[in-house]
């Protein structure tokens, strides 16, 4: 459930950012930066007394303003979409995951032609449902994004790439029917990503 404190403070974020980035941009005269990652991994196992079925997809897409002028540095703003599903036993009993991240992300390309990079992202507005035993939970909270990678530079505009990630989610809030209570639950992480960045 989204609380309108919690919606506030997200668009609020989002406004800086944007404003920010575009304030950078033009002192700068620097491009702006758009940029695509995928994830999927799926994996089963074929145990008589236990078979587990395993599936996680990530969509993640960034964009934001380089803040100087050799564009190495960029300010950014990250939606973050990701789900994942365990089905283990032979019941058809699931448990189910899925989550939508959003907040600002620092991108640092760490050598001359930007390739290598690194990028560390904070998100404070995290809200989806989770599914245990046939129960659904509506759930909130926040997370971290950490990424080192290599972009491979197609053209002067376009590259393509893929990085190696850390991503860590903590769940403060849940909702069950009507009933709001406080937990602590966390998700952590590190999985590879193929990405796609424009710079224009």
């Amino acid at each position: 459930m989204i609380t309108n404190q919690k919606l506030i403070k997200v668009l609020l974020i989002f406004v800086c950012t944007l404003f920010t980035s575009t304030v950078i941009n033009t002192k700068a005269h620097a491009g702006l930066y758009l940029q695509y990652a995928l994830n999927y991994h799926s994996s089963t196992s074929d145990i008589t007394s236990e078979p587990t079925e395993y599936g996680r997809m990530n969509n993640m897409i960034t964009i934001g303003a380089a803040f100087d002028k050799k564009q190495k540095f960029f300010f950014t703003w990250e939606a973050h979409s990701w789900s994942k599903e365990v089905k283990k036993g032979s019941s058809d009993t699931t448990s189910e995951l899925t989550l939508m991240e959003f907040g600002p992300k620092l991108v640092c390309y760490l050598t001359q032609a930007r390739s290598w990079f690194f990028s560390a992202a904070w998100h404070p507005y995290v809200s989806g449902t989770r599914t245990v035993a046939g129960v659904s939970h509506d759930i909130t909270g926040t997370a971290m994004f950490f990424s080192l990678g290599y972009h491979i530079n197609v053209s002067k505009r376009f590259a393509l790439g893929a990085s190696l990630n850390y991503h860590n989610v903590t769940i403060a809030k849940q909702v069950v029917a009507t009933t709001e209570s406080d937990v602590a639950n966390a998700y952590g992480n590190i999985y590879p990503m193929l990405e796609m960045v424009i710079k224009f």
